[in-house]
């Protein structure tokens, strides 16, 4: 099958969408089939190289530095038909997007949308945006809903925003994946973990939890600190370890100072992808404050090295974990404080078995069975396509 991607956000940049397609894009070629990615780059002219064409853009600093092209380009569907791709997937809104459902409509292929985003939950750090924007955005989606044959979200969260919109599709759910075996035990994680602990000088017994992603307002990292700090743990018990940057790390860092708790919210900065393991290894759990998301990446690298998660509550999102095994969802400090309190007292060899059994699970639902759940999507919309084509 031949497949091109339409996105925005990929290589070099760092998000989980962007690990998500990376993911998909090694997967499906290891199958035997042909995928092009059809994203942004640096350059004034359009680069193609590995399986991606890189499209001249421009950086757009107010949006975390990502960078954005123009919609329409005749190179752009030259080089797309010269592909002859068999369907067309976009996996971002914004201007790749559109060229996305226009070049499915010109070279009459089937059209795959994945919804990544909780729009409400990133508008809502703009006072009033939700409201001024609801019935734009309404009708802005719906143009990829209306022209999608097939529409995927890794949440159900995606269906109300579908719902709104006058075009009533079901959206079909295919949970994220990850490369479980860039993480998965092997003879030398053991070692692993004790180096990164010696050098995070992290103290013996220690309940180390992590969180890993953007700084940013919608990820509530505020809340994060604030419901961990609640715990009234010392630094010999409990630490939290954060791991990325982004727009509100001075504001955070300032938190933490003003609380005194420079010993026990320790700022990792970034960490490249190939060292994130080791660093997983050394902790104890994932934790999270955040309701933006979709189906957490981060959340799942997390548990594919074994780490239980400590999730806060989202009414339209708690499938995200399965309780007591891959991990707990928490509503507020006193809830958060119940979930910890027998993570604190278990044994070495307890957490050992709970470390084994969050990667058991994650072995379960890795990154090959969610491609060939993506296929099988793939080749439904083809064939209802085919059949919806006048002969």
């Amino acid at each position: 099958m031949r497949i091109a991607m339409c996105t925005e956000t990929y290589v070099p940049f760092v998000n989980g969408v962007v690990s998500h397609i990376e993911m998909l894009k090694g997967e499906l070629e290891a199958l035997g089939h042909k995928v092009l990615i059809i994203t942004v780059g640096s350059e004034r002219k359009y680069v193609s190289a590995d399986g991606v064409l890189h499209c001249p853009s421009l950086k757009v600093e107010r949006l975390y530095g990502y960078r954005a092209t123009y919609p329409f380009s005749r190179a752009r569907l030259r080089a797309l038909e010269a592909f002859a791709p068999d369907i067309i997937h976009v996996h971002n809104e914004y201007t790749l997007g559109l060229f996305g459902v226009y070049a499915a409509r010109r070279l009459k292929v089937p059209l795959v949308y994945s919804i990544h985003m909780d729009f409400a939950a990133y508008l809502s750090k703009f006072p009033g945006a939700l409201k001024l924007f609801r019935r734009p955005l309404i009708r802005y989606l719906g143009h990829f809903v209306r022209h999608a044959d097939c529409v995927l979200s890794m949440s159900s969260k995606a269906q109300a925003y579908v719902d709104l919109t006058r075009y009533k599709k079901q959206v079909s759910l295919l949970p994220n994946a990850v490369r479980v075996s860039r993480f998965s035990e092997d003879s030398e994680q053991a070692a692993k973990r004790e180096a990164r602990r010696q050098a995070l000088r992290m103290p013996d017994g220690l309940l180390a939890f992590v969180y890993v992603g953007r700084i940013a307002p919608e990820k509530s990292i505020d809340v994060l600190i604030d419901s961990f700090l609640s715990l009234g743990l010392d630094a010999n018990q409990a630490r939290l370890y954060v791991v990325g940057g982004g727009p509100a790390e001075m504001h955070v860092k300032g938190q933490v100072k003003a609380s005194k708790a420079d010993d026990r919210v320790v700022f990792l900065g970034h960490i490249d992808n190939r060292e994130l393991a080791a660093t997983l290894f050394a902790m104890d759990c994932f934790l999270s404050a955040s309701v933006s998301e979709m189906h957490s990446i981060s959340m799942l690298e997390a548990m594919a090295a074994g780490l239980y998660c400590l999730i806060r509550h989202d009414p339209h999102n708690d499938r995200q974990v399965e309780s007591g095994v891959t991990g707990t969802i928490w509503a507020d400090a006193q809830s958060l404080s119940e979930a910890v309190a027998p993570l604190l007292s278990e044994s070495a060899e307890r957490r050992l078995a709970r470390r084994q059994a969050v990667q058991a699970w994650s072995a379960e639902h890795d990154e090959q069975k969610q491609v060939v759940r993506l296929l099988a999507h793939y080749e439904d919309s083809i064939r209802r396509f085919a059949q919806s084509e006048p002969s």
